[in-house]
């Protein structure tokens, strides 16, 4: 998750700093993409950083070549669709790649792993005080969403390890569906957050940092929680 934000501040402060216009309009069948630039692709950035990722974790050749082929499908779907040419889709997959390959070097880290929480979240801080101050024109109003996100995970991380510790191995079966209660209670989460912020009408800046922190928490603290009281996942030693 933490890898999946960091890519999308990257890619949206490039596209930024590049301006690199995306295909003629009259191209263009993904209208959602609205005025913004096209280099590099989040689309391929972040669908080799997932993707291959889960591959290089699952350590399966039939989970390699399914990846893959899921890679190769939305980055073609991005030059079908119009919304980027080739150099964008080259460009976002590249930047994917060199993240994973540099992930694969530092994971192991002991010294950062181990290190005081506190470190990571002033680096947090230090990193979206940069973007906000440094970006090229206005900085997006996700800047501290993923800020407060990326708090958060760290927080519930915390949370999560001391209290719950949910990573002990359980049936195939059980993590399918887990998975996909996830996926909705977050949709559904997310939806009443912006419900929640309308009716709050806080400052935007304020906002955006409390639902990022909120996203955070609910993913890595409160979502695994939920699971282990339902016993769809098993709780290991820190909560017994």
């Amino acid at each position: 998750l933490r890898r999946a934000i960091d890519h999308e501040a990257t890619l949206a402060f490039l596209k930024d700093l590049w301006q690199d216009p995306r295909p003629d309009i009259s191209l263009r069948m993904d209208h959602d993409v609205g005025e913004s630039f096209g280099a590099p692709s989040g689309h391929s950035q972040i669908a080799v950083v997932l993707w291959l990722w889960l591959a290089y974790e699952m350590r399966r050749l039939w989970f390699w070549v399914a990846s893959s082929l899921v890679v190769l499908g939305i980055v073609f779907s991005r030059l079908y669709l119009g919304a980027h040419d080739l150099e964008d889709v080259l460009l976002g997959s590249a930047l994917g790649a060199v993240t994973l390959v540099l992930f694969a070097l530092v994971k192991d880290w002991a010294w950062w792993r181990q290190a005081n929480p506190f470190w990571h979240l002033l680096l947090v801080i230090a990193v979206a005080m940069a973007a906000q101050l440094g970006w090229y024109g206005v900085a997006p109003d996700y800047v501290p969403l993923l800020a407060g996100m990326l708090i958060g995970v760290l927080l519930g991380y915390a949370l999560e390890g001391r209290y719950i510790d949910f990573h002990a191995r359980t049936e195939a079966w059980r993590r399918g569906l887990t998975a996909v209660l996830g996926c909705v209670a977050f949709l559904l989460f997310e939806s009443l957050l912006k419900k929640v912020g309308l009716a709050l009408d806080l400052q935007p800046l304020l906002w955006q940092s409390l639902r990022g922190l909120l996203m955070g928490l609910f993913i890595a603290a409160l979502m695994p929680w939920v699971l282990v009281r339902l016993r769809l996942l098993p709780a290991g030693q820190a909560a017994a």
